[in-house]
């Protein structure tokens, strides 16, 4: 998670289940979790819980896919403390998330897959920035990750 200007980048995870039909598409829930790097000993940190559609293309082994979602996030941001460049605030706020991805799927055996993923979230919360001004923007965060898939 990046979340704005000053936040180094940050760990997240998250779980997805659904149904896949035989045209590809899947109907499905995503939630994730996501922390900012630290910056001045804060870090901003997501929570979402996303609902959408995935497609994937089959090609045997390898399944390229995009997806679309949305739902809600609730977002916390830091209070860094008095001085030049602070949050002006600490607060958490819940508000609607949109998100869309895309990656691929390699099929290695059975139902187990590594996942390559790329995506992209934003919030209609709205944050200050780091280096405050009285500035506020959207919350949002990019995640690339790669891992394991076991589809049942």
């Amino acid at each position: 998670m990046r979340p704005g200007p000053g936040l180094p980048a940050g760990p997240a995870w998250g779980f997805r289940i659904g149904y896949q039909f035989a045209s590809g598409l899947t109907p499905e829930a995503v939630w994730s979790a996501s922390s900012s790097g630290v910056a001045a000993g804060s870090t901003a940190q997501q929570r979402s819980l996303l609902y959408g559609v995935r497609w994937t293309a089959e090609f045997e082994r390898w399944r390229p896919w995009i997806a679309a979602h949305a739902g809600m996030a609730r977002v916390r941001w830091p209070n860094s403390g008095p001085g030049p460049g602070a949050l002006p605030a600490t607060g958490t706020t819940t508000g609607a998330a949109f998100g869309a991805a895309g990656g691929l799927d390699v099929q290695l055996v059975g139902a187990l897959s590594l996942i390559a993923r790329a995506g992209y979230t934003r919030t209609t919360v709205k944050v200050p920035a780091l280096e405050g001004f009285g500035q506020f923007f959207p919350a949002s965060w990019i995640d690339l990750s790669a891992g394991a898939s076991v589809v049942f």
